[in-house]
């Protein structure tokens, strides 16, 4: 049956903690803390574009193009991602790990339940992207302590109202019948990164109630 699509908000920034909607954790992955409880309108941006050569083969997004500041032109080269030399303002605790990682993914996990976060929004860069590797992992992760994921669409090549329709239709059709598929009011939680890029008379096909490719009919 195909699975009807609505999208319940459009949003660019974090949503802060609400104080509804609160659940014991669960499973194997209990703390010291066993009152702890998951607020599922506390959502965090989660990032799964990590690789290292141990579990991927190479590196992956460690590294990055140095950017020039404003007015300078020429190639300055880039981080290498190489010997601790990564693109990130603070070394993190866990190293240089891979996203596709189980260990890491657990470990991700109870950082959140520890910050009382309920709900990861994944970025999401397509189907064929390295990141979609993870998604299944990290839903059965989070479906072991009641944590739920939901997407946070990025401007991916070639987006449009069109391919942004068709990859919320691919979302929905192959994880969302999972327990950690995140839901509110019944209806999937998605989010739209530099939503911008595109007119506002152009979302409105796909967002608006009667628009050509709506999401909501």
């Amino acid at each position: 049956m195909r699975k009807e699509l609505v999208f319940v908000l459009l949003a660019l920034f974090l949503c802060a903690g609400c104080n509804g909607n609160k659940k014991k954790m669960n499973g194997e992955h209990d703390l010291d803390a066993a009152n702890i409880t998951l607020d599922d309108h506390t959502i965090s941006f989660y990032y799964n574009w990590y690789g290292n050569p141990s579990v991927d083969g190479e590196m992956k997004h460690w590294m990055h193009p140095i950017a020039l500041a404003p007015g300078h032109s020429g190639d300055v080269g880039a981080i290498s991602g190489l010997n601790d030399d990564i693109a990130c303002n603070f070394y993190p605790e866990l190293g240089t790990y891979s996203s596709n990682d189980p260990e890491i993914i657990r470990k991700h996990i109870r950082m959140h339940i520890k910050a009382n976060v309920g709900v990861l929004s994944v970025t999401w860069w397509g189907e064929s992207d390295y990141g979609n590797q993870s998604v299944s992992l990290l839903l059965d992760e989070a479906a072991k302590v009641g944590a739920k994921v939901c997407f946070h669409i990025e401007p991916f090549n070639g987006r449009s109202p069109q391919t942004v329709r068709e990859n919320i239709q691919y979302i929905v059709d192959t994880y969302g019948d999972h327990p950690a598929f995140y839901r509110t009011h019944g209806k999937p939680l998605f989010f739209i990164y530099d939503s911008y890029l595109i007119k506002p008379a152009e979302w409105a096909k796909l967002f608006a109630a009667g628009g050509e490719i709506s999401v909501r009919n």
